[in-house]
């Protein structure tokens, strides 16, 4: 098996994704690039290389939840099945991006962490 990063990006809530990311670009002094993925627009903040987050417009903004997205080694499927088991939630059906897939849930505590797996 291939080590990979346990973090792989972040996601942070946002009202207005224009301002925002003029905001991140602002204060980072970083370019923060737009794209479309998994259906909606999002802004990436990060450097090449790096562990960003991804700005998306989201109904949880200001309540201070950011998504932290987890690499899972044995399938998504399998990972999802354990988190009801374990206490937690699944807030969403997977979802395919060019990297892999994903899908929301919440650890026990309601913590949103999104569950990866690479393609």
């Amino acid at each position: 098996m291939t080590a990979q990063p346990v973090v792989i990006w972040t996601e942070t809530p946002v009202r207005d994704l224009d301002a925002a990311a003029a905001y991140y670009a602002a204060i980072l002094k970083i370019d923060v690039t737009f794209r479309e993925e998994g259906g909606r627009r999002v802004a990436a903040v990060a450097t090449e290389g790096s562990v960003g987050t991804d700005l998306f417009v989201d109904p949880a903004a200001g309540q201070g939840v950011s998504v932290l997205h987890m690499t899972v080694t044995d399938g998504l499927e399998n990972a999802l099945a354990r988190v009801p088991a374990n206490g937690g939630a699944v807030d969403s059906p997977i979802i395919d991006i060019p990297q892999g897939r994903f899908a929301y849930t919440r650890d026990p505590d309601g913590n949103r962490i999104g569950l990866f797996e690479a393609a």
